[in-house]
């Protein structure tokens, strides 16, 4: 695997760290990827690209076919690794979005769910783009603005750093993806997700879980005190059933290669 950057190490570490709580907090990713599966028209022959496949959860709608899952954290290959199916035609290789290891043209069918928030999105959808096959199909989820926009305001209540990684607007990612020559668009839907905690605190222990608590845009930020914990439940939105809630902005994308 090429040198990574080093935003793009401290990412990996993070994930990394983050393998073995993943399944039993990642909820919301299993269910999106299950959704975005269902936009594959995959057959007995095609060869699938899974980029950022995390623990592997993609395996299960893509028994019947050869499978590569890639990824940049050693800890989650090892647990795809762990799930694979016996004599299943699926492989796992250590690599970032940004540079694939594979050759033109590779590829029927690229898929990528919940991953591509954290790299340049123009590198990885051109890198997709590259090895795809010509009528070759991609399909990605990403999480865009308005994403975790309850605890964002809540943080704000404690100081002005930002606490929550800043989404891509709906718009500059249609404007990103219309600019891939190679790519032409079939839908980009966006869905709101909400999912429900006791407090905000268990929000933030389960974004820990799955390695979703690294703000990429800085790491100079106040330690959550016992103090600062409190303001934050104090300041945080609740619902009419009481319970404090996480909206998920994801973005589910389908496009074909020219």
């Amino acid at each position: 695997m090429p040198e990574l950057n080093a935003e793009q190490l401290f990412v990996a570490r993070h994930f990394s760290k983050a393998a073995a709580s993943y399944d039993a907090s990642a909820k919301l990713q299993k269910r999106v990827i299950k959704q975005a599966s269902n936009l594959l028209t995959l057959s007995p022959d095609s060869t699938l690209l899974d980029v950022g496949c995390g623990t592997g959860n993609l395996q299960k709608f893509a028994t019947s076919i050869r499978y590569i899952g890639v990824d940049v954290a050693p800890g989650m290959l090892q647990i795809a690794k762990d799930k694979k199916v016996v004599d299943s035609n699926h492989t796992f290789v250590a690599a970032d979005a940004h540079q694939l290891p594979f050759k033109d043209h590779s590829f029927t069918h690229v898929f990528s769910s919940l991953v591509w928030q954290w790299c340049e999105l123009s590198k990885v959808v051109q890198q997709a783009a590259r090895v795809l096959k010509p009528g070759g199909q991609l399909v990605f989820t990403t999480l865009i603005d308005g994403t975790l926009k309850e605890l964002k305001t809540a943080y704000q209540s404690l100081d002005s750093a930002p606490h929550v990684n800043q989404f891509m607007p709906y718009k500059a990612l249609n404007e990103v993806l219309s600019q891939c020559g190679h790519l032409k668009i079939q839908k980009i839907d966006t869905i709101e997700e909400k999912t429900c905690y006791g407090s905000a605190h268990e929000l933030l222990q389960e974004l820990k879980a799955i390695g979703a608590n690294t703000v990429t845009q800085t790491r100079q930020v106040k330690p959550l005190t016992k103090d600062r914990l409190a303001k934050l439940e104090a300041a945080y939105p609740i619902n009419k059933n009481g319970q404090k809630f996480a909206s998920w902005s994801v973005a589910y994308c389908v496009l074909n290669k020219i």
